[in-house]
């Protein structure tokens, strides 16, 4: 997708690409630079991120040593993981959200909050002993591989903390444009 339509309540808005013509015939660009231009339509913003689609992966193991299924653990009442779901749902940029899993309730608390858990994550990369690297890598090519797309930008949240926000991640998103 090459366009983000951002309401005045920072809703996202998916726009077909005629309509988005439509909208950008009607307007003129308030910034432009080589990565993204950005219009004001009466109320709503349009960020136009050429061509870049941003891909996020959430990494999260059902087995912990530690802290038994601390990745569903309720905080005040909503499991930790949906935290960093929520964030990233809120993201300006991220274009889709798949969590990457061996444990089938984990992946059903990421489908009920309204993101992928497509594939169950292979037993020899969810060890205590695996490297979170080659979960991460395997999570890039099979999605790659079934949604017959490269990303630009590949992100990757971890579960564990709760009080990142979407702004945060937009922020490292937007710093990746710029730079």
């Amino acid at each position: 997708k090459d366009y983000i339509i951002i309401s005045e309540f920072d809703e996202l808005i998916m726009k077909k690409d005629s309509e988005v013509s439509n909208l950008i015939n009607k307007s003129k660009a308030l910034f432009i630079n080589d990565k993204y231009k950005v219009y004001r339509i009466s109320k709503l913003w349009l960020i136009m991120i050429k061509n870049n689609t941003v891909l996020c992966i959430i990494l999260a193991r059902g087995g912990s040593k530690g802290v038994p299924k601390k990745n569903i653990q309720p905080i005040l009442g909503i499991p930790l993981i949906a935290y960093t779901i929520l964030s990233a749902k809120k993201s300006k940029y991220i274009d889709r959200i798949i969590v990457s899993s061996d444990d089938k309730e984990i992946r059903e608390i990421a489908i009920n909050y309204g993101v992928e858990a497509p594939f169950k994550r292979p037993a020899k990369l969810s060890t205590d002993n695996s490297n979170a690297n080659d979960a991460f890598k395997h999570a890039v090519k099979w999605s790659e591989k079934d949604f017959k797309s490269k990303y630009s930008f590949l992100i990757q949240l971890l579960p564990t903390n709760p009080f990142k926000t979407s702004s945060d991640i937009d922020n490292v998103i937007n710093k990746l444009y710029t730079t």
